[in-house]
């Protein structure tokens, strides 16, 4: 068919073939330029030289390095142009001039190449671009000017530095104009040179390297000098985004539409205050928005960045969409190659959108990024690893684990193949694999309370640490595998059975000290297993030892504290506990432990004050709760807002050096209300004054700064991931309603108590601890009537509810201790010796059980029992303390 072509209609698909770079079209036309009456023929030795030197420099790959070795390829083409240059023919001479300069810059020619540009005479302006061929190869000779001036050494080159950067600024407004001219012929379908003949879309949408690269560096350039002269670099900024402004609409240019937005942001990030709004006073997004709103009337249906946060995220998301597209275009074999580079300017893409939306404090959407990653790079182990932090800040605990074990999958499966294929293994993929085993390990030991499952985790880290190049992780794989046992023994119900295991996993912490005996973690642990096992020397000599190595440890401190109460020194604990407070305001477990120590020593007023400040250090949290519902149904409008607000946040980091503790809402067995089936785990309250559940930080929104640390939690019974944020914001409340009604009945107003109870019933009706409380209630009201038939019938209602908290948790030790007080003053002491014997089972290390016990039988006069009993609380009642050691929340480090 290009045979019959002749005249302006095979010059029209010349030119659309140059326009186009679509070399292989224009070989076929070749032909036809070639053949007699083709009116043409004066064009031929150009359009030849061009082919012959396009073709070559695609085969060199998609960036041009110059190298002297092309010149013997290129001898042809050169011969070619400087016939044409010879025929002295107007506008094809100055094509071929700017050809031969390209070339001569091709062969690391440079002075040849400047000589052939300043014969061309394109400098003065006084030949009209005869098509857009011709405007593209003058955009290309301007930067080409600029590459080689930077290349030759000259004597001033202050000077010769002004010159480059002032063609490069003129070889990027033509190749912004060329966009434009060329989108013009792509998106009407009428212009010079556009027949039917269809084009590859892929030639459509490239720029070429010579433009691209010239364009990535006068905005380069720019800044670069500005940061060098100290100057403000809005001019640098303004060019970047005049670049991607121009290119943001248009299919052309898409790769250095996507790499410039990546470093645009970048650039933001690092050069731009956090409050700076420069974005609204550019001129390049001004116009832009002049133009969008011509077209669009009064329905604004594009958005337009109004600050430097916005401006960065949708920077991000931009390259992100255009670096996906292209992996996901690349499946093929034959493009493994460009796969792998696109996927690694993906990660890049990906690492600067978590390092922005972590600090907005925004992991929904961060976490719906990585996922949308998933679809295309499935098998890649650092994507999985992000996903499943990202899980983890967003609080989805049950698929972090999930995706943790694909991120084991996937290291295990490229360990298998490097083995296969014969060759030497990263030593990272191996270090990352026993990473993602602690990791999980933590995880369901926090929240998941799977300690099976962690031990099982913890035990695959440990033997990948026996030798080798991990070795130095073994102490910390040990100390995993260590607290998962021990959470595992607290959670046997049968106490011989618990005291052998105790007794097992004293020695794996004992070990844990050995291996590494400056790791304060071990110390910690291994004080508070001894103080579970009532070795309080030990367990103080440890406790000692880790805060000698590291003193900012709020859960080491409300150990040591919790061993004075042991030790009757409740003055020293509240001492230690007010010293700590100083540098932990908000630690809610010293809080908590205060509030126990004050009510013990009769300062009712100061505990309820303690007990106000805990509820309010829940209700203004709410600015830091991420409303699930909303991010599923985020509006474009809404994100905009969201965005401004997130800007604002100071989101608090913990301090370097600082573990990550659980800053959990811990209070006595009365006042928690916890998640836990109590069915499931016979011992959730088997304490008179134990901790039932930790609400983290993650479902409450606090920050770490606020508690000491970033905080974790305890979730138990395997539920499928974490509780909403509103869920856990109502159980902490309900918390300290139920901790006002204590502290009001131990004072005797029973009036305060009843709303304080109806509150808390209001927020978490079918909790256990709600009908304990009604019962204590009742009892009071029993302990004050006057009428014996009234008392009766209190008392009545109080054992009722006594027995429906104890059907909903049959382990939960206030309510047994409390019945079996009703049974005495009945007078049925047979009922009650069973309460108390009930008791001694759940918590045989409880001095008040035996000692109850023991009245109990000296009642019924078995007084040889009874002195057993009285002796065992003897030998208890300087090992008991305030509260449960094991209570204290579960500590981890920051890194392993």
């Amino acid at each position: 068919m290009a045979v019959k072509l002749r005249g302006s209609r095979l010059e029209a698909e010349v030119d659309r073939a140059r326009a186009d770079s679509n070399w292989k079209r224009l070989s076929e036309l070749l032909q036809a330029m070639k053949s007699k009456h083709s009116g043409m023929d004066d064009m031929v030795e150009l359009v030849e030289a061009e082919l012959q030197l396009e073709q070559f420099l695609e085969q060199q790959g998609e960036v041009l390095r110059p190298r002297r070795d092309y010149a013997n390829g290129l001898r042809e083409a050169e011969l070619l142009l400087k016939e044409t240059i010879d025929r002295r023919d107007g506008g094809i001479t100055l094509e071929a001039h700017l050809l031969l300069a390209k070339l001569h810059y091709a062969t690391a020619e440079y002075s040849q190449a400047l000589r052939d540009i300043e014969n061309s005479g394109m400098e003065l302006a006084n030949t009209q671009f005869r098509t857009l061929r011709a405007l593209r190869l003058v955009a290309e000779v301007y930067a080409i000017k600029g590459f080689c001036l930077e290349a030759l050494e000259g004597n001033d080159k202050a000077m010769d530095k002004m010159k480059s950067l002032f063609c490069y600024e003129k070889a990027a407004e033509l190749a912004i104009l060329y966009v434009g001219e060329i989108e013009k012929n792509i998106v009407s379908g009428t212009g010079k040179g556009n027949p039917s003949t269809p084009s590859p879309t892929q030639k459509s949408e490239k720029l070429g390297d010579i433009l691209e690269c010239c364009l990535e560096r006068v905005a380069a350039l720019r800044v670069r000098d500005s940061a060098i002269e100290r100057k403000s670099n809005v001019e640098g900024i303004e060019w970047y985004r005049r670049i991607i402004t121009c290119l943001g609409d248009k299919s052309t240019g898409e790769r250095l539409q996507q790499k410039m937005s990546r470093q645009f942001a970048e650039l933001l990030l690092r050069a731009v205050p956090a409050d700076g709004r420069c974005g609204t006073t550019s001129q390049a997004v001004s116009m832009k928005s002049q133009n969008l709103s011509f077209y669009m009337g009064s329905h604004k249906g594009y958005f337009a960045p109004a600050s430097r946060t916005e401006e960065v995220i949708l920077l991000l998301l931009i390259s992100e969409v255009l670096s996906t597209r292209e992996v996901v275009l690349n499946r093929s074999a034959d493009l493994s190659s460009s796969r792998h580079q696109s996927i690694r300017t993906a990660k890049s893409v990906y690492n600067l959108l978590t390092l922005v939306l972590s600090t907005l404090r925004q992991y929904h959407l961060l976490s719906t990024v990585y996922e949308r990653a998933m679809k295309f790079v499935n098998q890649d182990e650092y994507l999985w690893q992000q996903f499943a932090l990202s899980l983890v800040c967003r609080g989805k605990f049950l698929r972090a684990v999930r995706v943790l074990e694909q991120c084991i999958a996937a290291g295990t499966k490229d360990g298998h193949q490097v083995n296969h294929g014969n060759e030497t293994a990263e030593p990272g993929s191996s270090n990352n694999t026993v990473m993602h085993h602690m990791q999980a390990a933590v995880l369901h030991m926090e929240h998941l309370g799977q300690n099976d499952a962690a031990v099982s985790h913890a035990a695959k880290a440990v033997q990948m640490c026996s030798e080798g190049p991990l070795e130095f992780l073994k102490g910390r794989a040990q100390l995993l595998l260590a607290i998962a046992n021990g959470r595992r023994a607290q959670a046997e119900p049968c106490f011989d059975e618990r005291r052998r295991m105790l007794k097992k996993i004293l020695t794996m912490f004992e070990n844990c000290v050995n291996t590494d005996p400056h790791d304060y973690l071990a110390h910690y642990y291994c004080a508070l297993y001894h103080a579970i096992v009532r070795d309080l020397e030990a367990a103080r000599e440890r406790c000692a030892r880790s805060l000698e190595l590291n003193p900012e440890q709020p859960s080491a401190i409300m150990l040591l504290a919790l061993i004075f109460t042991a030790e009757g020194d409740l003055k020293g604990a509240l001492e230690l506990v007010a010293n700590a407070m100083k540098d932990f305001p908000t630690h809610y477990g010293l809080l908590v432990l205060r509030l126990h120590i004050e009510t013990k020593f009769g300062r009712i007023d100061e505990s309820l004050d303690t007990c106000t400040h805990l509820l309010d250090f829940w209700r203004k949290r709410d600015c830091y709760i991420e409303d699930e519902r909303l991010q599923s149904t985020l509006s474009a409008t809404d994100g905009q807002s969201m965005l401004k607000d997130a800007a604002s946040l100071k989101a608090g980091t913990p301090s370097v050096g600082r573990e990550l503790s659980s800053s959990t809402p811990i209070f006595a067995t009365p006042l928690g209300i916890g998640i836990s089936n109590p069915m499931l785990n016979p011992n959730a309250a088997s304490s008179q004054s134990g901790l039932d559940i930790a609400v983290s930080v993650v479902d409450s929104g606090v920050p770490g700064s606020e508690v000491g640390g970033q905080s974790t939690s305890s979730e138990s019974g395997g539920a499928a991931g974490s509780t909403s944020a509103a869920w856990s914001r109502f159980r902490a409340q309900a918390n300290m309603w139920m901790a006002l009604a204590e502290l009001f009945l131990a004072e005797g107003r029973l009036n305060d108590v009843g709303p304080c109870v109806e509150q808390a019933v209001v927020l978490f009706p079918h909790a256990h601890q709600a009908l304990y409380l009604k019962g204590r209630l009742f009892a009071a009201r029993a302990e004050k009537a006057t009428d014996e038939a009234t008392a009766v019938k209190f008392r009545a209602e109080a054992n009722a509810s006594f027995l429906s908290a104890l059907a909903y948790c049959p382990s939960h030790t206030a309510s047994l201790f409390h019945l079996a007080g009703l049974y005495t003053l009945e007078g049925n002491d047979a009922m009650a010796e069973q309460m108390y014997r009930e008791l001694v089972r759940v918590d045989p290390l409880c001095c008040e059980w035996w000692q109850e016990l023991g009245s109990c039988l000296m009642r019924r006069g078995n007084a040889t029992k009874a002195m057993e009993c009285f002796a065992a609380a003897s030998q208890l009642d300087r090992s008991t303390p305030l509260l449960p050691f094991s209570s204290i929340p579960l500590v981890f480090p920051s890194s392993f």
